[in-house]
């Protein structure tokens, strides 16, 4: 567990953060709900436990309130790219696009090896328009992570628009193989088949995605579990 900055923390504190974490970690988010509001009753800026419990309102739905509680412990702990990246899931699940943008991006400068960060952070560009940025992200998560099927997907998808097919193929080629459903891969695959005459192919992948009624994922949601540390 960090520690907190500033004046000593009292045991207790420490204590209720511990067990706080462990609840979280096994899924009892009630349980640490009541230890980090100890905690904040105690402390009412402590950072870690308005973080914790910003993600326990994530995790019951209340959008809300979790950015409240992931605004107020960022300005406590600036420097903390994990909980950028968390800020930019729930901003970006809050419909606030732009301000996910920025902290996916602040996340991925604060954390280049953070592939999630990258991917995110080309998500949320491309959804507002700027493709070029987007592409640079997309290519940075691959490097720190080769087998990023989200990332290749969307390479791939971009490189196809900008009529770079045989680059659009070897990233389609490189999500499928991580993730034969991938929404993203295989509208890419079937806009290669359509372009090169395959047809029959073409309609064959597109009535298989609509089947399962599989739509394009956007900026990934799972990140936050493993904030907690």
């Amino acid at each position: 567990m960090p520690e907190h900055s500033g004046e000593a923390v009292p045991g207790e504190i420490h204590r209720l953060m511990f067990e706080a974490t462990a609840c979280y970690n096994h899924g009892d988010i009630a349980g640490a709900s009541a230890c980090c509001a100890r905690v904040l009753a105690h402390s009412g800026e402590f950072p870690e436990a308005l973080h914790l419990l910003g993600l326990c309102r994530w995790k019951g739905g209340d959008l809300e309130a979790a950015l409240h509680l992931l605004t107020r412990a960022q300005a406590l702990r600036p420097m903390d790219a994990q909980w950028w990246h968390n800020l930019g899931i729930v901003r970006e699940q809050s419909g606030d696009t732009s301000g996910a943008q920025v902290a996916f991006r602040r996340a991925a400068e604060l954390n280049p090896r953070s592939a999630e960060s990258h991917y995110n952070l080309g998500v949320t560009c491309e959804a507002l328009g700027d493709s070029d940025t987007a592409e640079t992200a997309y290519r940075r998560a691959l490097l720190v992570n080769d087998r990023h099927t989200g990332a290749a997907a969307g390479l791939a998808a971009l490189c196809e628009a900008r009529n770079r097919l045989d680059e659009a193929q070897r990233w389609v080629d490189t999500a499928l193989r991580g993730s034969p459903e991938d929404a993203v891969a295989n509208l890419t695959q079937a806009q290669l088949d359509f372009r090169t005459g395959r047809y029959t192919q073409t309609a064959a992948r597109l009535e298989a995605q609509l089947k399962h009624r599989v739509l394009p994922a956007s900026v990934r949601d799972g990140c936050p579990v493993e904030a907690v540390r």
